[in-house]
């Protein structure tokens, strides 16, 4: 008889456990950690009928200023002056320098981004190394109907040293 009232206590208790872990409130599940926006300036540069994209060598030159200068039966000159944006290694330096053209390929692309010119002539001052100074750019631009034609020049890097 004894055995069969601790039985039936054991029950009760386990009864009222089950009610109590039943009644707490459920948890909801973890909701993902939440992702902030951050804000990208984004900025054009144009340049009589071409607009100019600097976005692969931002991490290194930052466009300042820009202009073209008509060069007559030369066709066109345009000239930018770029910014350092952070400290240049001696290697880095004399690389920038030393290398066929310079460390950057301009490419000529038409409205639909068809490349019309692969790689147009350019040249650039000494690199000075130091972040803030600036160098100047100059890329011989077409002449004629193959101006006309491009919509957007691309100045790309023509190597990872520096960028």
């Amino acid at each position: 008889m004894k055995s069969r009232y601790a039985l039936l206590a054991a029950a009760a208790c386990l009864n009222i456990v089950a009610a109590a872990i039943a009644q707490q409130p459920q948890q909801p599940p973890e909701s993902p950690a939440r992702i902030d926006a951050k804000k990208e300036v984004i900025i054009n540069w144009k340049a009589g009928d071409q607009a100019w994209d600097f976005k692969d060598i931002l991490s290194a030159y930052e466009p300042v200023k820009g202009y073209l200068e008509p060069r007559g039966n030369d066709g066109t000159l345009a000239v930018w002056k770029l910014r350092l944006v952070k400290d240049f290694e001696e290697g880095t330096t004399k690389l920038h320098e030393e290398m066929r053209g310079t460390p950057f390929k301009i490419v000529s692309l038409d409205a639909d981004r068809t490349v019309i010119d692969p790689d147009l002539p350019a040249t650039i001052t000494v690199v000075p190394g130091k972040m803030d100074d600036t160098i100047e750019l100059y890329v011989r631009l077409p002449d004629g109907p193959h101006l006309k034609e491009s919509r957007l020049i691309r100045v790309q890097r023509r190597t990872d040293v520096g960028f």
